[in-house]
C-alpha cells in the first residue's frame, strides 16, 4: 500500500536549545486536543495511514496519554521525531500506554557526549539517546537517527559504527547544516565528507548492520554546483530539474494552521507549497482540493529532505515516499 504521510507540529515547547533550529525560540503554545482529534480523523479518511509529531519536543505534549490512547482505538500508525531525553525503560509505558510509536526518530550528531551535547543544550543527552534506542528496539520499534552534518562533527561520523546501540538503527539520515558560515561545510569539506560516506557505506555494507544510510544531498552534483550554492547562500545540494509529486503523498500542518504539502521547502517557495489554512478553510476541503496537483513544476528547491526520496546521479527526482 502506498504511504501517505501526514507530519504534525504537536507543540512548540521543548527541552533542548538546538544551535541548527529556531522552534524553541517560539511563543510556548501546543494543539488542543479536540482539534488534534478532528485533524486525525480527517487525515485518516483521507488515507493518510501514517502520521508523524513532532515539535518543539513531542514528549513533552501535555496531553500525550491521550493522544496515545486515541491512536489506538483509531488505529493509526505514527511515529515520532525526537531528542530522546524523556524516552526510557521507566518512562515507555507511561508515553505509550495503549500503543507503541511504529518508528521513532531521534536526534544524535556524534557519539561524543560532549560535542552532541552543545549543539542541543542538555546534559548527558548522548546516553540518553543510546538509552531509548535500547528500550525502542525491546519493543520492536524502526529506529531513524537524524545526524546533522557540520564541519565540527563530519570526520567523527565512523565513530558510530564502534557502539553496540547502532546495531539496533535501521535508518541513518545525513543532515547537512544550511546558512550558518560556523557549521556549514565548505567545498573542501564536502570532498572530504564523499570520501567518508564511501568508506563508511562500504563498511556497513562488510559488516553485520542493518542500517540503511541515507542522505539529504548527491556528492557529485554538489560539488560541482558549489559555486552557485555559494551565491544562493546554501551549502546543501542544488536539486534542479523534474516536477515535484509529494503533494500526493504527504501533509505537514503547522501550529499556526497552515497546511503545507511538503515538510521541507525553502521559505522563498512559501506562497507555492501553501495550500490552506485551518482557520480559514477545513483540512478535508483543503486535502480535497490539491490531491491532484503537483507542488511545482520543475521547483529547483534546495532545501530539499523529505525521507527516502530517490534521486540519480544528477540529482533529478525520480520518486519518493515509495514502498
Amino acid at each position: 500500500m502506498s504511504r501517505k504521510i501526514a507530519f504534525i507540529r504537536l507543540l512548540t515547547t521543548c527541552n533542548a536549545h538546538c544551535q541548527m533550529c529556531s522552534v524553541w525560540k517560539r511563543k510556548k503554545e501546543e494543539l488542543s486536543l479536540k482539534k488534534l482529534f478532528s485533524m486525525l480523523k480527517t487525515l485518516k479518511k483521507n488515507g493518510f495511514n501514517r502520521v508523524i509529531f513532532t515539535g518543539g519536543e513531542p514528549t513533552l505534549y501535555s496531553k500525550f496519554k491521550e493522544l496515545n490512547k486515541f491512536l489506538e482505538k483509531e488505529k493509526i500508525d505514527f511515529g515520532l521525531i525526537s531528542n530522546a531525553s524523556k524516552i526510557n525503560e521507566k518512562s515507555w509505558k507511561k508515553l505509550f500506554p495503549y500503543k507503541n510509536p511504529t518508528g521513532l526518530i531521534l536526534s544524535l550528531d556524534s557519539v561524543d557526549g560532549k560535542y552532541h551535547e552543545s549543539m542541543r543544550g542538555i546534559e548527558k543527552l548522548s546516553k540518553k539517546v543510546f538509552s531509548a534506542v535500547n528500550v525502542a528496539t525491546k519493543e520492536g520499534v524502526f529506529i531513524s537517527i537524524n545526524t546533522v552534518i557540520t564541519k565540527k562533527n563530519y570526520k567523527f561520523l565512523f565513530d558510530f559504527l564502534e557502539y553496540p546501540f547502532f546495531r539496533a538503527v535501521g535508518e541513518w539520515h545525513w543532515i547537512p547544516v544550511k546558512f550558518n558560515d560556523e557549521f556549514a561545510l565548505n567545498e573542501k569539506e564536502w570532498v572530504e565528507l564523499k570520501e567518508i560516506y564511501s568508506k563508511i557505506k562500504q563498511k556497513i555494507s562488510e559488516s553485520n548492520f542493518k542500517v540503511k544510510l541515507i542522505t539529504t544531498f548527491d556528492f557529485e552534483e554538489n560539488t560541482k554546483s558549489f559555486s552557485l550554492l555559494e551565491k544562493q547562500d546554501f551549502t546543501s545540494n542544488y536539486y534542479s530539474c523534474n516536477n515535484c509529486s509529494i503533494a500526493k503523498k504527504m501533509v505537514f500542518i503547522e501550529m499556526n494552521g497552515n497546511v503545507f504539502r511538503c515538510n521541507s521547502f525553502d521559505d522563498s517557495l512559501q506562497k507555492d507549497v501553501l495550500f490552506g489554512n485551518l482557520n480559514e478553510t477545513d483540512l478535508n476541503s483543503i486535502i480535497s482540493s490539491t490531491e491532484n496537483k503537483l507542488i511545482l513544476k520543475s521547483p529547483k528547491c534546495m532545501n530539499c529532505d523529505p525521507r527516502n526520496q530517490m534521486f540519480n546521479k544528477r540529482g533529478v527526482w525520480i520518486e519518493c515516499w515509495s514502498d
